[in-house]
């Protein structure tokens, strides 16, 4: 069931009456994984983990791959300023219009590995870091790696805050696609930067960070 809504959603997504069938989609999907839990998760699952991460010292969202914005449009009500980084024209070009009338949003083109440090470090506040940027399939843009998860995390480490939360979804192909690191690598990564975070699995997101007080 669960490769069957993904085929669907990922083929119809660019239909103008896709909106109309989305809402189904995605409760067929939330059954599913009540039913199953097997990864992925539906999106519903992920943003609720990000909302849990909130807090009232870290009210921004940093967001790698925008795709058609479906995750960012949840969560709009939830932060004071968010920001997305996509690698395609078109896909930024057709976010851009979605949240034209939403001000607190801004969307940023180029491949995240490189414009995340710039975003860091021009919001100069504590964020919730969703780390989703990657290729997949022929809807979205390839860069010069499959994902540039390895470059965001360092990006981050240097241009980020000590209260920062860090979420990389897709925490099943971490060391198992030669494309991303290893649960080890990112936790050798991060102790020399912040002895205090911890590094935790939930719902196929890798949460990486202080603990939730």
């Amino acid at each position: 069931m669960k490769r069957v809504l993904s085929f669907i959603e990922y083929y119809l997504r660019p239909a103008p009456g896709f909106r109309w069938i989305q809402p189904a989609l995605d409760e067929f999907a939330l059954r599913d994984w009540r039913r199953t839990h097997l990864p992925p998760p539906p999106r519903s699952v992920k943003v609720e983990l990000i909302r849990r991460q909130v807090s009232p010292s870290r009210r921004a969202l940093v967001e790698t791959g925008l795709y058609y914005g479906d995750t960012l449009a949840m969560l709009c009500g939830e932060f004071e300023e968010l920001h997305s980084i996509e690698l395609s024209p078109r896909l930024v070009a057709r976010g851009r219009r979605r949240f034209a009338r939403q001000a607190r949003v801004r969307i940023h083109q180029g491949d995240s590995g490189e414009v995340l440090s710039t975003v860091l470090r021009d919001l100069g506040r504590p964020a919730v870091l969703w780390l989703d940027g990657h290729y997949s399939g022929p809807l979205t843009a390839r860069g010069p790696t499959d994902t540039p998860l390895t470059r965001e995390i360092d990006a981050a480490l240097r241009w980020g805050t000590p209260d920062d939360v860090l979420l990389v979804d897709d925490a099943r192909l971490l060391g198992v696609d030669p494309a991303y690191p290893s649960v080890r690598d990112i936790e050798e990564t991060i102790k020399t930067a912040h002895a205090d975070w911890k590094v935790s699995l939930e719902s196929d997101v890798l949460r990486v960070g202080r603990p939730l007080g």
